[in-house]
């Protein structure tokens, strides 16, 4: 997760890609720390929705 928050720039869309729901949620939760307001997560809402925010 760590490598991930790095990455993340904090005014642009970053995608990331996991190989399984529970990898991805684990990390949500910890993202949604560092970034408590712009974390999307599939799953979470609609896609619809998901693709407005974005």
């Amino acid at each position: 997760m760590d490598n991930i928050a790095q990455r993340i720039e904090d005014k642009a869309a970053t995608l990331v890609l996991f190989a399984s729901y529970w990898q991805m949620n684990l990390d949500a939760d910890k993202l949604r720390r560092k970034f408590p307001t712009s974390l999307i997560v599939q799953g979470e809402t609609s896609p619809t929705k998901m693709i407005t925010t974005h």
